[in-house]
């Protein structure tokens, strides 16, 4: 069962520095602790081993194609229970199967308000 250090941390994977500022200062507003992640090299064992709540992941990264990532998340018994919300400018990409290991998907650009909304709907959810 996750402590609530755990429910709070959120883990942005995304490569425009822009977008990453704006959703780490409204996270922090909001009483979230965001890591950030600029490559996804060891990422299955980063999420067994921090076990946040939550991810926020773009599917265009510059060293991995976000959609095999997401198969290999949702492959493994302890990183997929990571909540996995999905940004991206090429949201079609993310095809159904994907679509149904994910919280959301938000096409970019998107209201980060929005987005917000999103993770604390995620926080609240009762992991079974």
């Amino acid at each position: 069962m996750p402590n609530d250090l755990d429910v709070r941390k959120v883990v942005i994977l995304e490569d425009d520095s822009e977008l990453v500022d704006e959703i780490e200062r409204r996270l922090r507003d909001h009483g979230y602790q965001s890591i950030l992640l600029r490559r996804t090299r060891d990422i299955v064992k980063f999420l067994k081993a921090e076990k946040p709540k939550t991810m926020i992941m773009d599917v265009a990264l510059p060293d991995a194609d976000g959609i095999k990532l997401l198969e290999e998340i949702k492959g493994d018994w302890e990183a997929k229970k990571t909540h996995i919300i999905v940004m991206s400018n090429y949201s079609t990409r993310v095809n159904y199967k994907v679509r149904d290991d994910v919280e959301e998907i938000f096409q970019k650009p998107f209201d980060v308000e929005t987005l917000l909304s999103s993770v604390d709907r995620v926080a609240a959810m009762d992991d079974k």
